[in-house]
């Protein structure tokens, strides 16, 4: 398909004042936007399907926010799946780095459904009251500041009964032990625990939330990617902790993944062992809410 964007400068004018977490700010800073995008995995296709089944498949012509957009690399993979290409209207992009909204509206041209990109936050993101069918926010909640100020301006912007999806694509530790060793190389640099801590739970705890919003279902999709020792470490660079290392700390840091995937099992998840090409396990989270 050929999507048709619209890319906004200056953004429209945000409501109070726009929060960014400072490691999230300098960890994907306009360099790093496109060695991100290709360092990083697709959705699997089953997540995408389980959102069009409980947005509702008779539903048409929907209004989407995407918060925290990044690169495009969900937007993408909606606006090509078969169930959802033909029922969205318009997907309004909502993302607070200048280097990421740049690589987005390079990758996403549509002459089927209206996209646009442009600056927010969670709890400011410009868009009409009351405009939107549903709110995704992909592998990039945990970045979260101020969970009421967030549910605040979710109950603005969605229609009565709308819906958030909250989804994060992972790598899978519980499935492949030896991953958690490279969580722990980001813990060294992420002293506060964004990343890998499930901090974002707290959105539960909000007394907004409580009032305002209903959780209806936590769904794991399991999937595989085949990979080499290069596509493991682009992926951790890519992590917004490392991502800022230069010179020899970041050459400790690669010989550290070497060592890693060195030690992983040699026989374990081969699809090529010659090749070095071994399957990479992901978990994909998709958490359901919806407005009451």
């Amino acid at each position: 398909m050929i999507h048709n964007l619209l890319l906004f400068f200056p953004p429209p004018p945000l409501r109070g004042m726009a929060t960014v977490h400072e490691q999230s700010a300098k960890g994907y800073s306009d360099k790093s936007s496109e060695y991100y995008d290709k360092a990083r995995p697709s959705y699997p296709l089953a997540l995408y399907s389980y959102i069009r089944q409980t947005v509702g498949i008779n539903k048409k012509s929907l209004n989407v926010i995407e918060i925290g957009s990044g690169t495009g690399i969900f937007t993408r993979g909606l606006l090509n799946h078969l169930g959802w290409h033909s029922d969205i209207a318009e997907l309004k992009a909502i993302e607070p780095s200048a280097g990421m909204r740049e690589i987005f509206s390079k990758n996403i041209i549509d002459d089927e459904v209206n996209v646009s990109v442009s600056e927010g936050t969670f709890d400011s993101t410009g868009a009409p009251g009351k405009w939107a069918d549903m709110i995704v926010i992909a592998t990039a909640f945990h970045w979260c500041l101020d969970f009421d100020k967030a549910v605040s301006e979710f109950c603005r912007i969605l229609k009565p009964d709308g819906f958030v999806f909250l989804v994060w694509n992972s790598l899978s530790s519980s499935r492949a032990p030896w991953i958690t060793k490279l969580w722990n190389i980001s813990n060294r640099y992420d002293s506060e625990g964004f990343v890998t801590t499930e901090r974002w739970r707290l959105l539960y705890e909000s007394q907004l939330y409580k009032q305002r919003m209903r959780l209806l279902e936590e769904q794991v999709f399991e999937h595989d990617q085949v990979a080499t020792a290069d596509t493991v470490i682009r992926r951790v660079f890519s992590w917004s902790a490392i991502a800022p290392l230069c010179g020899k700390e970041k050459d400790k840091v690669r010989e550290e993944i070497m060592g890693i995937l060195e030690d992983r099992g040699k026989s374990e998840g081969w699809v090529d062992e010659s090749a070095g090409v071994f399957k990479l396990p992901h978990d994909s989270l998709v958490i359901a809410i919806r407005m009451i």
